[in-house]
């Protein structure tokens, strides 16, 4: 019953004289409908097209409204850091970007840091025996032939696993200096050494644990604002990983004589459901304008491959002795035949059903011919209905002739146009073919590179 009552009320609006009137304004529409649906009521399929597009019109604006209303109602995402100083954690791990406010006597400064703020996790007693074996595990076998980090001259063992545990390590290093297998890139490293640090990320079922390994360190020359600035952050760093059981994080507000304070960005309103909408909204009547013009080309497109066949068929409907109304109608009753048992429609011979019904309907043969011509807007067509017409006027011999001649330009002019047509299909599948050829080349290389 609802349905019912909608469409009465969509069709009152789509049979409004004023809206009608301002629809019709829209010429490209008659002309779509003129071309494409000749034998159709005009008013009746110009009402069915502008309701479909309405229709979706009122969808795609609704979702807009909705969007826009969904957008200014929701939430912005809370920051983490509340108070300057806390960071409540979340249900999973995130990288926190904040702002480094610093006072160093009567000097401000500014600058940006990266927290990792992970996952908040429960207090395990039994958990920190684990981390000092890992740890002391690591350090004994990291080195390997080496006798200490201080001086690193042959390959690490980057071990992937703690024995008798399901502990697994993953290594995070400088790839200048050390490869995958824990050797050492010699020709990389300078005669006095270099200083780097590895990682190891420690996991095994809910617990992490993350190590810093430093490797022949040596002393950085920074100026006195950086070295404060770098210890701060080492600090902070510390901090986080001391209390790492805790769900709000407190922030230290003084290191080594320098106060600090901490700024982060709040998150913004979610508007990315109302641009999608607007960028539909305005690209609906563009693809809709290239839908209808790509119609109008096949059409066109159709009207030149059958006019030989066409002019072939009424030739020889005349040479057997047919009048020029009687072959129409001939051509007419086949269509229509065809149609009735399921066959595609063929725009020339819609057009000479529309010529037909003129006749019969009382316009004149030579009147309805030279409608004809003008319907199908192409020259072939308009040099073929010059054609009958002046037989039917003056009544001329020869027209078989004529129109042999004509059939034989025409059949040539259509496999002219069948080769084009083949050199463009080959031309849209050349990027096909080199999507095709890059993924070959792919398959080939990848191994070959990664085999070296």
């Amino acid at each position: 019953m609802k349905k019912r009552k909608l469409e009465i009320r969509w069709e009152k609006i789509l049979h409004n004289q004023k809206l009608i009137a301002f629809l019709h304004r829209e010429k490209q529409t008659d002309d779509y409908i003129s071309q494409m649906y000749p034998r159709e009521n005009k008013e009746k399929m110009f009402l069915t097209l502008w309701g479909k597009r309405l229709l979706v019109f009122a969808v795609l604006l609704s979702a807009v409204i909705v969007s826009a209303v969904f957008g200014f109602l929701s939430e912005p995402e809370k920051s983490r850091l509340t108070e300057g100083k806390y960071i409540t954690r979340g249900e999973e791990d995130e990288v926190l970007v904040l702002t480094l406010l610093g006072t160093t006597g009567e000097n401000q400064w500014e600058k940006t840091m990266s927290l990792n703020v992970k996952e908040r996790q429960f207090t395990k007693q039994e958990k920190e025996k684990l981390t000092k074996e890992t740890e002391q595990y690591i350090k004994n076998t990291l080195a390997g032939e080496n006798d200490s980090f201080d001086h690193i001259c042959k390959k690490l063992q980057l071990i992937s696993s703690v024995p008798g545990t399901g502990i697994l390590l993953q290594w995070v290093y400088d790839d200048n200096y050390i490869r995958e297998s824990g050797d050492l890139k010699r020709d990389a490293i300078p005669s006095d050494g270099v200083d780097t640090e590895l990682m190891a990320k420690a996991r095994w079922k809910n617990w992490k644990k993350t190590f810093y390994l430093p490797v022949r360190l040596f002393p950085l020359s920074l100026s006195d604002q950086e070295a404060a600035v770098k210890n701060i952050k080492k600090q902070v760093k510390e901090v986080m990983r001391e209390q790492a059981d805790r769900e709000v994080v407190e922030l230290p507000t003084e290191i080594g004589g320098t106060k600090l304070r901490y700024e982060a960005k709040e998150g913004g309103k979610d508007f990315s459901m109302l641009y999608i909408c607007l960028f539909g909204a305005f690209m609906f009547p563009v693809c809709l304008h290239q839908k209808q013009k790509k119609e109008i080309q096949n059409r066109e497109e159709q009207l030149l491959l059958d006019y030989p066949a066409l002019v072939n068929r009424i030739m020889l409907l005349l040479g057997a002795g047919l009048t020029v109304r009687k072959a129409m109608e001939r051509l007419a009753d086949e269509y229509e035949e065809n149609r009735r048992k399921g066959g595609g429609v063929r725009y020339v011979y819609e057009e000479i059903c529309v010529m037909v019904h003129q006749m019969r309907d009382g316009v004149s043969e030579s009147r309805a011919i030279e409608r004809f011509g003008r319907r199908c807007r192409l020259l072939p067509y308009l040099r073929f209905s010059s054609v009958i017409t002046q037989n039917l006027k003056k009544g001329a011999d020869g027209i078989i002739d004529i129109l042999e001649k004509e059939s034989l330009e025409a059949l040539e002019q259509r496999k002219e146009r069948v080769l084009q047509l083949g050199e463009t299909a080959g031309t849209r599948l050349l990027f096909p073919m080199m999507i095709m050829l890059g993924l070959v080349m792919g398959i080939i290389m990848v191994p070959a590179f990664m085999s070296m």
